[in-house]
């Protein structure tokens, strides 16, 4: 039998979904999560010296690693309410791709320390939380979850034809 190592990005804790592998690995041996706290998919887009640090962390690891991608509810929870707040933006086509072009970025990077069993994961939909919540917590208007429930399965989707994807968004 072969041995495996899961290492799991995820981008915004608790709220994200991804701590559902915790409960289905968490005792295993081989499970190392590495958590990238509050980092969007977008970001990702150009890896910089504040990031390389903790991706460096993976040189150690086998390079037969699964890695698990788990992003873009930091983008769709307060990145786009904050955009659509501050300066009126509303192309989400063109945030979609900002996402997917981060996610692809972040693969060739993984590609390039030698890993090759990448894949981004869809664990849940967003969170239906009250209002008040994103106005006295984040001073956001959210967005409903419907509309960003939307627009993470637009993610999937889309990145699911450039990349594996593990969507649990998508049923039937």
């Amino acid at each position: 039998a072969q041995t495996f190592k899961i290492i799991k990005y995820i981008n915004q804790g608790k709220l994200a979904g991804g701590e559902i592998f915790d409960y289905i690995f968490g005792d295993n041996e081989n499970y190392l999560p590495f958590w990238a706290s509050g980092w969007s998919a977008r970001g990702l887009r150009k890896i910089n010296e504040q990031m390389k640090p903790y991706l460096n962390t993976l040189i150690k690891i086998p390079k037969d690693s699964v890695i698990l991608l788990h992003f873009g509810s930091v983008d769709t929870d307060f990145n786009l309410p904050y955009k659509m707040a501050n300066s009126g933006f509303y192309d989400i086509p063109l945030f979609i791709k900002e996402m997917i072009d981060g996610i692809l970025a972040l693969k060739e990077y993984l590609n390039n320390l030698g890993f090759c069993h990448i894949y981004a994961v869809f664990t849940s939909p967003p969170p239906k939380l009250p209002k008040s919540f994103w106005k006295d917590v984040f001073g956001l208007d959210q967005i409903s979850e419907l509309v960003r429930g939307k627009i993470l399965f637009d993610f999937a989707v889309k990145l699911s034809a450039l990349l594996p994807v593990i969507n649990c968004l998508q049923i039937g």
